[in-house]
């Protein structure tokens, strides 16, 4: 097959032999000879009847490379939309950068650069649980040296705390779980008219009827009472305070 850029004579399909191969052959460009290509089983013989170096090219290549070309046969109904068209042209890429040679050495550094992201994140996230095992060991042997009557750690914090307000109790002192400074607290934070009908205190929590608060008034009251280390919920009627959780 020879092909010219002449409009007379696109395409040519001829016998192979030194003929037709001089006919095809005919360089009008002395800087630019006429570029041969040739199935691998026929180069040597081509090479032979021409006289010149032949590239070699595949049907497979020769059809990857028709696929690459911006011809578009479809006319009047058949013809394609802009969107269509867009939509095919990025299909047409993804694969040329999926499969042709040229794009490998970007295929190759992509996936190198995946790699290297999802072993970054292992290694980060490696250094994160070490640290976290690290200072969940320390807690644990800080309570366990400060209270060493503690044999069995389940929740370092919450031990601590129930340590400490054991201290306290034993030495008099009072402990944000205790009921009086709940009650100078709730004294402050309450608006004013707000008087409970009845006051009960057990397990550390202290409970207030007869007090009608807002969500406004609620809200305010729980930012009074987080100054001093305790929070409010309510529900009709009812008011319960207690100390806020202190966590590290």
């Amino acid at each position: 097959m020879i092909t010219s850029p002449s409009p007379e004579q696109a395409v040519n399909v001829l016998p192979l032999n030194a003929a037709t191969l001089a006919l095809g052959l005919q360089d009008t460009d002395p800087d630019q000879p006429t570029r041969v290509n040739a199935e691998p089983a026929l180069a040597a013989m081509v090479e032979k009847l021409a006289h010149r170096p032949v590239e070699l090219s595949t049907s497979g290549q020769r059809s990857l490379s028709a696929a690459r070309g911006n011809w578009n046969l479809a006319q009047l109904e058949f013809s394609s939309t802009g969107r269509t068209r867009a939509l095919r042209s990025l299909s047409g890429g993804f694969n040329a950068f999926l499969r042709a040679p040229q794009w490998r050495a970007a295929r190759w550094a992509l996936g190198l650069a995946i790699v290297a992201q999802i072993i970054g994140l292992n290694v980060a996230a490696y250094k994160e649980r070490q640290s976290l095992a690290a200072k969940t060991t320390g807690v644990r042997g800080a309570l366990q040296q400060t209270f060493p009557n503690v044999k069995v750690v389940v929740d370092a914090p919450v031990q601590m705390e129930r340590e400490v307000a054991q201290l306290r109790q034993a030495a008099g002192s009072l402990s944000h779980r205790d009921l009086e400074p709940m009650l100078a607290a709730m004294g402050t934070a309450l608006p004013t008219g707000q008087i409970p009908s009845l006051v009960e205190y057990a397990d550390s929590e202290l409970h207030l009827t007869g007090i009608t608060l807002s969500n406004e008034e609620l809200t305010q009251v729980n930012q009074r009472l987080q100054a001093n280390g305790f929070t409010a919920r309510s529900q009709g009627q009812q008011l319960w305070i207690r100390a806020a959780e202190v966590r590290p």
